[in-house]
């Protein structure tokens, strides 16, 4: 993955059409989730909700089109992660999960060698701190309340909806009642519980985009098997 990255500016790519953008970050999306079934269709997943949720929450077309990329690059830290953490059937040891959690920092090393653009930058941070809590327990950074950008904020929801809608290998994804209710009793308040309100009132479509997005990567990554 440093070598992909290797002395590449993002500036030629900005006057790229959208839909070529989003393609290039798909491209690399894939090449970090497609590692493990289990994470086949995270980031995108990740990225069409936290498209979604910036509309709902009334944000501007540029600020909604960054989150989707975001979403697509949050977890491009776990290129450096051992796929035998992901797809462990039992709980993480503590040197398991700090090794997981290294994953947060490595996405921002990572996408730094993108940011040559101005405009670039709020996707590296976005990406990076959206493990971050606003009780300062989150990670890398152990940053708290307003020092959390809102679009991390929002990839932050978007991660935990798709994760626990995902099948893992202890357990099955969860429906999408359970996944809000479990979000209610042990997330909303430490990521954004007005955010959280107003995501409440979009399950139907919650559910939806999370299950498009499993049927579609589904198709894509056993198609990408069987050819290889």
């Amino acid at each position: 993955m440093e070598q992909l990255f290797d002395k590449i500016h993002f500036d030629p790519f900005r006057p790229l059409p959208p839909e070529q953008i989003r393609q290039f970050a798909q491209m690399v999306s894939r090449i970090v989730d497609f590692r493990s079934k289990f994470t086949a269709a995270h980031s995108q997943t990740v990225s069409r909700l936290a498209l979604f949720i910036g509309g709902a929450l009334g944000l501007n077309e540029d600020e909604c089109f960054k989150l989707s990329i975001a979403g697509l690059f949050h977890d491009i830290g776990k290129i450096g992660i051992d796929t035998a953490y992901i797809e462990k059937k039992g709980p993480l040891t503590e040197e398991e999960y700090n090794q997981v959690k290294l994953h947060s920092y490595y996405t921002g090393q990572i996408l730094n060698e993108l940011a040559s653009a101005d405009w670039f930058s709020d996707i590296v941070i976005w990406s990076r701190e959206h493990h971050e809590r606003l009780d300062g327990q989150g990670y890398p950074l152990s940053l708290s309340g307003d020092d959390i950008p809102l679009g991390a904020r929002i990839i932050a929801y978007a991660d935990v909806l798709s994760a626990l809608m995902e099948d893992r290998p202890y357990r099955k994804g969860l429906n999408v009642d359970m996944t809000l209710e479990i979000i209610a009793t042990k997330f909303a308040q430490i990521i954004d519980p007005e955010i959280f309100s107003v995501l409440q009132q979009y399950k139907v479509e919650i559910d939806h985009i999370i299950n498009n997005c499993h049927q579609e990567t589904r198709k894509v990554f056993y198609n990408s098997v069987e050819n290889f």
